[in-house]
């Protein structure tokens, strides 16, 4: 889209990233991609976000311009036409994640038509790419919320759910869903859901 991102020399100032207090080699910036620039919702889910990486004044660095190649980030509508569905698809731990289950077209028949009070889900995450650990449990943080037409729920903040200490990192969370009593099958098909950067 063209128009509200200045000149390559003198880009808009609302457009620059934020370098990670935690971590200067990671920048991001945040935004909410709705009217960006003029445009539709529409546009994005049909063909991404693109952008580049570059100086603020554009300029020149040994006769070549510093910048990143073209990158696209495609965005994929707040649905779920896969069994389990996290939201958004690349999570960040200090970011609200939401997964939902989509018990329409679970495979495993023990699983299948699962009434309101029934869906558990169950955790299995690495930190810092260590062994594969296990969190699940009976109580109110594992059972999913019924949405309505065979949809279930769950909304947590990683860092704080998996209780991490300073300098850990997720780097896997894979989930499986079940039902009462939550230690013993029936599980379904383990779900991997991809973090966005991570050390």
């Amino acid at each position: 889209p063209g128009g509200g991102n200045g000149d390559w020399t003198n880009s808009n100032e609302a457009n620059v990233m934020t370098q990670d207090a935690n971590n200067p080699a990671h920048w991001y910036k945040e935004m909410i991609p709705v009217n960006f620039y003029g445009q539709d919702p529409g546009v994005f889910y049909e063909t991404g976000i693109s952008f580049l990486i570059k100086r603020k004044s554009g300029a020149a660095v040994d006769g070549g311009e510093p910048k990143s190649a073209d990158q696209n980030v495609p965005l994929i509508p707040l649905s779920c036409v896969d069994r389990i569905c996290p939201f958004p698809q690349k999570w960040f731990q200090d970011e609200y994640l939401y997964i939902v289950y989509n018990n329409n077209i679970e495979t495993n028949a023990g699983l299948q038509n699962l009434s309101p009070d029934e869906a558990v889900i169950v955790y299995r995450y690495r930190i810092n790419g260590g062994p594969l650990l296990t969190l699940q449990g009976d109580d109110d943080r594992f059972k999913l919320t019924y949405d309505g037409d065979g949809f279930f729920s769950t909304v947590m903040l990683p860092e704080e759910f998996f209780e991490l200490n300073p300098g850990e990192n997720i780097t896997q969370i894979r989930v499986l869903i079940t039902k009462p009593p939550f230690n013993v099958p029936p599980f379904s098909a383990p779900a991997d859901l991809e973090p966005g950067c991570v050390e």
